[in-house]
């Protein structure tokens, strides 16, 4: 049973350092395990078989919670969309104009 103010073994680890002649003693905590890392683990222990079910049911669920994957972005077509906006602008004058705005 454990005291109060003492730690369990299995708590953490304990560092002996000597320094010169004398003896030093530090304990080491142990990084908690998340959530997703104890998920993790017990993952690893299923067959290839079941964890494969397990990736097609999650992809299931995110599909129908309406989570999309974010796509990249296709830049030919966005190839002449804003040539209007330029049009009887002289690219000089404008980033002149634009320097003098922020001064």
């Amino acid at each position: 049973m454990p005291v109060a103010g003492r730690r369990e073994p299995c708590e953490g680890l304990i560092k002996i350092s000597q320094y010169g002649n004398s003896i030093c003693q530090k304990e080491l905590r142990m990084p908690r395990v998340g959530t997703l890392g104890k998920i993790a683990k017990e993952i690893e222990k299923l067959s290839q078989k079941d964890q494969l079910k397990l990736v097609e049911k999650l992809a299931h669920q995110l599909r129908r919670s309406g989570i999309t994957l974010k796509r990249e972005l296709d830049w030919k077509r966005l190839y002449g969309l804003g040539k209007g906006l330029w049009k009887g602008e002289d690219a000089q004058e404008y980033v002149n104009r634009v320097r003098e705005d922020r001064v």
